[in-house]
């Protein structure tokens, strides 16, 4: 007769002994599993090794020796107010999860936090639940994460941070966080591959995302808003793929390289909604996208600054596209170069103001065509010691407009050149003004001007 051995499972019920309480702890080929109840509480993991030992308000629970996994670890919390917290056994002793990481601790007010050196070895599974919410890996300056596949984190509703401000992050997979109104990466050392951050839709909080000058992302950044404020900032950071920011219908502020130097290897696209959103390449820091940069704006008074030390560089070209409102664009400023190695095109849209749609290039080098379209309304386009490697085209739709090359110059002794411009002023009532205070010899060719 032959004899089968049976899978060991350790399964104690423990919620008689604290209340509130763990409720129970199962122990089954290497896997751990720690199931809390609907009163909340603090439910602390200490690890040495693969070893861990179960706390709960502070008390030892289960098997005070500890578990030693050789698989994964999961906490399944209830509707209350739960704190998980993974830490060290002893002092600079690093612990691991051979497998994967899930959480999902329900409703109410939760955080998740990771100190110490602490590894997975699959996946991180995080679900919050609704509630005001947080979730921090590598708590200080000391503490290491690192995840070797995926990491998903879902926040629910609420008010909700996702923290990576302290220590290392390390996760080798893709990243998807959902539902966080603020998301921090500007710990010591962030290294991220490609990431995808998505806000909650019936959200009221505003939200803010922050990458600093250690984080690294080795893949595409996606990130998509709702139809709150936001506030996202990339301040020495390198991301070595795309980024696709989608703003939804919240007034924005998009600031790239605020103290440090910035890396975008790829493309870097911005799609807008009706309200006044802002743009900046900081003039503080030498910031360079390698790809193509596209900012679609839509409707309100935008402003779109693209500036830096004299060294900051688009490598491909530059759209930027505004609907009606009054939009301000600036590229370059005085003893500051900003280099566009491609195209620019510009388009915005109808303006009812008097000052209206405002352009103005200052010491920029395109190095290809430039082009300005508007809609109706008062328009001025001002081009001040800038080079165009190609020719400018300007309709300036219908209105009072204003095209002017080097105006601060008294005399036709400015720098400002191309192959040749044309611009034409559209149908209106005027008046219109043209300048050219150039002191170099390219063709101008002139249509629709109403003096």
């Amino acid at each position: 007769m032959a004899f089968f051995s049976k899978n060991r499972l350790d399964l104690e019920s423990l919620s008689e002994r604290i209340v509130p309480a763990v409720s129970g702890i199962s122990f089954m080929n290497g896997n751990l599993s720690v199931r809390l109840d609907s009163q909340g509480g603090s439910l602390t993991l200490q690890g040495n090794n693969n070893n861990f030992r179960v706390l709960f308000n502070g008390t030892a629970v289960g098997n005070l020796a500890g578990y030693n996994l050789g698989g994964s670890l999961s906490v399944l919390g209830g509707n209350g107010n739960d704190t998980v917290l993974l830490e060290e056994q002893a002092a600079a002793t690093s612990f691991r999860i051979p497998g994967a990481f899930s959480v999902n601790l329900g409703n109410g007010t939760d955080s998740l936090k990771t100190t110490g050196t602490l590894n997975v070895g699959g996946l991180a599974n995080i679900n919050m639940g609704n509630g005001t919410d947080t979730v921090t890996f590598a708590d200080t300056a000391a503490d290491s994460t690192t995840i070797a596949n995926y990491m998903t984190v879902i926040m629910g509703q609420g008010n909700d941070t996702f923290n990576a401000i302290g220590g290392n992050l390390t996760v080798h997979g893709y990243s998807t966080i959902s539902g966080a109104n603020s998301v921090q990466l500007t710990g010591n050392a962030i290294t991220l591959s490609s990431v995808s951050i998505q806000n909650a839709m019936a959200e009221t909080n505003n939200n803010v995302l922050n990458l600093g000058d250690t984080t690294t992302l080795n893949g595409n950044l996606v990130y998509t808003s709702n139809t709150r404020t936001e506030t996202i900032g990339f301040d020495g950071s390198t991301i070595l793929g795309n980024v696709s920011l989608n703003l939804g219908q919240g007034a924005s502020n998009v600031t790239i390289g605020n103290t440090t130097d910035t890396l975008v290897q790829g493309n870097f696209t911005v799609l807008g909604g009706n309200a006044a959103d802002q743009f900046t390449i900081a003039a503080t820091s030498a910031s360079t996208i390698n790809g193509s940069l596209n900012l679609l704006l839509a409707n309100g008074d935008n402003t779109v600054t693209l500036d830096g030390d004299g060294t900051s560089t688009v490598g491909g070209s530059v759209t930027i596209t505004t609907g009606s409102g009054n939009d301000a664009i600036n590229v370059g400023s005085a003893g500051n170069t900003f280099t566009i190695e491609g195209a620019l095109s510009m388009s915005v849209g109808n303006t009812s103001s008097a000052t209206g749609n405002v352009v103005t290039l200052t010491s920029a080098d395109i190095g290809a065509n430039v082009s300005f379209n508007s809609g109706s309304g008062a328009d001025t386009l001002t081009l001040e010691s800038t080079q165009i490697s190609g020719n400018l085209y300007a309709n300036t739709g219908g209105g009072a407009d204003t095209v002017e090359f080097d105006p601060s110059s008294a005399t036709p002794v400015g720098t400002t050149n191309m192959g040749a411009a044309y611009i034409n002023f559209g149908v209106g009532s005027g008046p219109d003004v043209f300048i050219n205070n150039s002191g170099n010899d390219f063709d101008i060719f002139v249509q629709g001007f109403i003096g």
